[in-house]
């Protein structure tokens, strides 16, 4: 029982070893190379906001084209073009 226990034992230690150094490996290329990275590093929601534009820099949103009517969103010719597909098929398995 020794005998094997020590086999096993041998491969867990290594298994072990071999995630230590895969972790170290990920987190020496995921993280910024910065060396002083926590002396600039600014408190939580101090950051500045430039993924938001400022106020008189948005675009107009594009004008909306034709819908359905009712609670159908599709107009009168794209059921016309989904019903002509599915009249077609998909021409898999023929």
């Amino acid at each position: 029982m020794r005998h094997v226990v020590e086999r096993h034992l041998g491969k867990v230690v290594a298994g072990g070893s071999l995630a230590v150094a895969a972790t170290a490996l990920l987190l020496a290329v995921t993280l910024p190379n910065q060396p002083d990275a926590g002396a600039s590093s600014e408190p939580a929601g101090t950051a500045s906001q430039d993924a938001v534009a400022p106020a008189g820099k948005v675009e107009a949103a594009p004008k909306e084209k034709e819908h359905g009517v009712g609670s159908d969103p599709l107009t009168d010719a794209e059921t016309a073009r989904a019903e002509a597909i599915a009249l077609r098929g998909s021409g898999i398995g023929c």
